[in-house]
């Protein structure tokens, strides 16, 4: 693709004496590449937890994905959190990533800076969480706890009136998130409920120490490509919040989103969807990358099922 962009460009600036500007843009396009932004996604996002037992007692942990809301003992929050997917067959540091997010409600803007020394392994996940939520277990996977006490790693605009306390925090009605590279560029987003508000849809999340020019871009600024909305109706009655203890999710990994929720604890850190046969259902193994060449592998037959089998094989697959 390089060549044949240089090649066709190349005729169009013939006649300029200095092309050194152009080879800084291919420079540039391959170090764009090469790093991947393009390739890490929001994959599973989790706004509404079901509450937890912690040192004994059942606890609260919906209200923020950092900082604390205590209305009572019981409620300590910081359980909320989300899943990064990276889709390319090669690691992907994400240090100094941003996750950020508007909320009308308090009519703040919050984000979080990932620490340095973060990458994603080839087709798999990083799990952002509060301090409050359960350990993933799964094994091509970072985790990466985002406590409280990290001050200059997270952000919001203004303490909540109610109790001064500082949390970055998913509205179960209507919200947004958006991830951003380290340069600040929008990446990939995701809205829930109805039709973002004018407010929360142009306010822009604010930025641990305060560079990228105070703010990281709004949700409007995603391309429509880069952002998408899952409706739902959140329940005012007293009924129950229908995305209690559930997850929006991307079904395969790195795929579309789906319009049904999974179950918060089934697909934690692990792989959204099984391998499914007519004849039995094996846990799913990592996707994929393409074999080198040369080389020999060992297989070994399924109990149970019809042959023919067929077989998926990968780097990195048992």
């Amino acid at each position: 693709m390089n060549v044949y962009l240089f090649q066709m460009t190349n005729s169009l600036l013939r006649n300029m004496k200095d092309r050194c500007f152009f080879i800084t843009l291919i420079l540039l396009f391959n170090l764009f590449i090469q790093n991947g932004y393009s390739q890490v996604v929001i994959n599973e996002v989790s706004i509404c937890p079901n509450d937890r037992m912690i040192a004994g007692l059942s606890v609260k942990v919906d209200g923020s994905i950092i900082g604390t809301f205590p209305l009572s003992v019981n409620e300590p929050a910081a359980g909320e959190w989300i899943e990064l997917y990276n889709n390319s067959c090669s690691p992907i540091d994400i240090s100094g990533y941003y996750l950020g997010t508007f909320n009308s409600i308090d009519g703040e803007g919050m984000s979080y800076k990932i620490p340095s020394g973060k990458i994603i392994p080839s087709k798999g996940f990083a799990i952002i969480r509060g301090e409050n939520t359960a350990i993933p277990t799964g094994s091509n996977l970072i985790d990466i706890v985002a406590r409280e006490s990290e001050v200059s790693s997270f952000c919001i605009d203004f303490p909540h009136p109610s109790n001064n306390n500082q949390r970055m925090w998913f509205s179960n009605s209507t919200g947004w998130v958006g991830l951003y590279n380290s340069s600040g560029l929008a990446l990939d987003a995701l809205s829930w409920g109805g039709v973002l508000s004018s407010t929360n849809s142009n306010g822009k999340p604010c930025v641990p120490g305060n560079p990228l020019s105070l703010g990281l871009p709004s949700y409007s600024s995603f391309p429509s490509a880069n952002k998408k909305n899952i409706p739902y109706t959140f329940a005012t009655d007293g009924s129950g919040d229908p995305i209690k203890g559930k997850t929006f999710v991307r079904i395969p990994d790195g795929g579309a989103w789906s319009s049904t929720y999974a179950s918060e604890t089934s697909s934690y850190g692990t792989n959204n969807q099984p391998i499914v046969n007519l004849d039995f259902t094996i846990t799913p193994i990592q996707p994929t990358c393409a074999l080198p060449s040369g080389g020999s592998i060992a297989v070994s037959l399924p109990t149970g099922g019809v042959s023919p089998y067929e077989f998926k094989i990968g780097v990195g697959a048992p």
